[in-house]
């Protein structure tokens, strides 16, 4: 698998014929079995940064260790000569040769114990050690999720060899720097003449992996080997197994983990009841799910499932499997496309389940029920022309009863009538989906509902606590949908996140008592193998110093903090804060997700603090609960209503302004 030893002309890449030349000479597939391990391998020397290595090893016992090397010394890909001294950097690369300073390295990996090579990664996992290959200097591994490298390397026959276009994109970026745009013939040529030739270089390794195992495992990158190791073999007992996965592919990792499935099945009892009593939902929804893989329906099934229990059955798509179609035209794909947005606004609003499923009737309605066209006019069209909203009667009476529960359900009956097709259709344009009616709600709560409740009560430091925060955000919800168009509503949007630079810095947090406003977190500072620190940050003024220094939009974080669990990560460079990150988790019982991350003034970030990013998941999915801090009452000690004002909120003046600003109709200036 060693470079190519010829060199190009070195009059500078002018061709994407020069760019693939260089792409056969510094990346490669190969195959090798050492002193009992067979080694699967994919050497990417193109890669800009330091090249790296993926490796899939096959222990004695039948052990896999899946992992990507990067070769510090081999430095990075900047200017031509870059690309000359890499080739001369892995001209001696031998994948035996990498194998048994690995076997060295990680002696584990020559017993096949299970105990010891789990423990092994989870080392490899939690900090960087590196270990040094002669001739090519010190190599750092990092554990990868098998499935994720065995696509990689071709062994699912459900998918092509993701590692072709993990070469296409070095492919591209080198032709990028060259001032050579990519087309789809060059495209569709590479991948033509590529794919084949690995294939044939990885034929020798074709037994490595029981591809019927792999099949079933569908499209999700989290399954642990323990399944692969479930579904695997040649016996009847793997049939029937495989069997009952491929019937329902999205609980393929649920009937091998699950231990009243795994019984089901394995006893041939009937896997419809099984599925029902797991995921307490009815086996007419389940049977919706039938033939359906992660391709269709998302990695949130157990979502879906609860939101088709929830809603009318007659506005789902018909009820039958897949279908062979594209996405856009298979009813079912495009109805859990939009399932997850639209459930998501309706659970935000807080109205009963009755106006959740007249808002989907009357938006379905709209495109006389058909759910593809609702998909192609939300997700197709880049220019859609104004549609006027429905009006509904504005928020009436006294500021004092804004919390009274008979008037909020006489709000959320108006939010029912309020939501026409036609909105949902502008909302889901929108580049971030029902995050502007989210991020309006928010902030008319945090600067007019929450001071103005506490205003008029005539008391002078409020605690701010999850309910206050919740029945807050359902009065200025229902306000915005009630009397605002859904461009004023983004526009309020964008404002308010681009004065959070402006309004917070100016927000006093010292000498001033109030609520305690403090969250728990997943773990302790640590650092990440790329040398940037991740810091978990616990406060609303933790949040607060976090957006004054990255001037971004930080403190309209503690809200989702508070109620919904997510936790937000400050990444620093030499303790300087360079960038910070949004985790989440639908339960404790889940891996942690990474929503967003977010640099200075709500920019982009560096690539490497993506990878930190991803690197922290994993380390917190290694964690489990064991690593979780609790709350700092201290650190949460401060006025956080007027923190999430922006403004003074004793003052009446200043109340009557922002009230002002926020009662004005009218359309949105042009």
């Amino acid at each position: 698998m060693a470079p190519d030893s010829s060199v190009l002309s070195p009059t500078g890449i002018g061709s994407w014929a020069d760019a693939l030349a260089w792409h056969r000479r510094l990346n490669g597939y190969a195959v090798a079995e050492v002193d009992g391990l067979r080694v699967v391998g994919h050497l990417q020397g193109l890669y800009p940064g330091p090249a790296k290595l993926y490796a899939l090893v096959r222990a004695r016992r039948g052990l896999f260790v899946a992992l990507v090397a990067g070769f510090t010394d081999s430095g990075r890909l900047q200017t031509e000569d870059d690309l000359f001294a890499r080739q001369r950097f892995l001209a001696p690369f031998d994948l035996a040769a990498f194998t048994r300073a690995l076997a060295d390295h990680m002696p584990a990996l020559r017993d096949g114990l299970q105990a010891p090579l789990r423990q092994a990664v989870r080392d490899h996992r939690r900090e960087a050690l590196g270990f040094e290959v002669p001739g090519l200097g010190r190599v750092v591994p990092y554990p990868l999720r098998f499935p994720t490298l065995a696509r990689d390397l071709g062994f699912d026959p459900t998918h092509p060899v993701m590692g072709v276009r993990r070469d296409w994109m070095t492919v591209v970026d080198l032709g990028r720097r060259s001032c050579l745009m990519p087309t789809p013939e060059v495209f569709t040529r590479f991948h033509a003449e590529e794919e084949p030739a690995v294939r044939a270089v990885l034929a020798p390794a074709a037994g490595l992996i029981d591809a019927d195992a792999v099949a079933v495992m569908g499209l999700a990158t989290q399954y642990r080997q323990d399944t692969y190791r479930f579904y695997r073999g040649a016996g009847q007992r793997a049939q029937v197994r495989r069997q009952a996965a491929r019937a329902y592919p999205v609980f393929a990792r649920a009937i091998s983990e699950v231990p009243s499935l795994r019984r089901a099945v394995d006893a041939r009892a009937p896997l419809v009841p099984a599925l029902a009593e797991a995921f307490q939902v009815s086996e007419a929804v389940l049977r919706c799910f039938h033939g359906f893989g992660h391709r269709v329906i998302p990695d949130h099934a157990e979502y879906l499932l609860m939101f088709l229990e929830d809603i009318d059955g007659s506005l789902c798509p018909g009820r039958r499997a897949a279908t062979s179609h594209e996405h856009e035209d298979d009813p079912w794909a495009c109805f859990a496309s939009l399932a997850q947005e639209l459930n998501s606004l309706a659970a935000f609003i807080g109205g009963p389940a009755g106006g959740r499923r007249e808002a989907l009737r009357a938006l379905l309605r709209g495109f006389d029920g058909d759910w593809c066209a609702l998909f192609r006019a939300v997700g197709g069209e880049r220019v859609h022309p104004a549609v006027p909203l429905t009006r509904v009667p504005a928020v009436t009476g006294s500021t004092a009863d804004i919390f009274d529960p008979r008037r909020r359900a006489q709000e959320e009956d108006r939010i029912a009538a309020a939501i026409a097709w036609d909105n949902f259709r502008h909302l889901l344009r929108l580049p971030w989906g029902g995050e502007a009616i989210r991020d309006g709600a928010r902030a008319f709560a945090y600067s007019v509902c929450l001071p103005l409740a506490a205003h008029d009560s005539g008391r002078t430091t409020v605690r701010v606590d999850t309910q206050a925060l919740r029945l807050a955000e359902a009065v200025a919800t229902a306000f915005l949908l009630a009397s605002r168009t859904l461009p004023q509503i983004v526009q309020f949007s964008d404002r308010f996140h681009r004065s959070i630079g402006t309004l917070f810095p100016h927000v006093s947090l010292k000498n001033v008592q109030g609520a305690n406003l403090a969250w728990s977190r997943p773990s302790p500072p640590v650092e990440a193998p790329n040398g940037l620190g991740i810091v978990p940050l616990g406060s609303v003024q933790d949040l607060v110093e976090e957006g004054e220094a990255l001037g971004n939009c930080l403190p309209l974080y503690a809200v989702p903090c508070v109620i919904e669990g997510h936790r937000v990560m400050s990444v620093r460079r030499n303790g300087l804060r360079i960038a910070a990150f949004e985790i989440a988790r639908e339960r404790s019982t889940v891996p942690w997700r990474l929503r967003q991350v977010e640099g200075p003034r709500n920019g982009p970030a560096p690539h490497e603090v993506h990878e930190a990013a991803g690197w922290y998941l994993d380390h917190l999915h290694g964690l489990g609960n064991d690593a979780i801090i609790p709350a700092d009452a201290a650190r949460g000690d401060t006025d956080v209503l007027r923190a999430l004002c922006g403004y003074d909120w004793h003052d009446p003046a200043a109340l009557d302004t922002m009230w002002a600003l926020w009662s004005r109709s009218g359309p949105p200036p042009a």
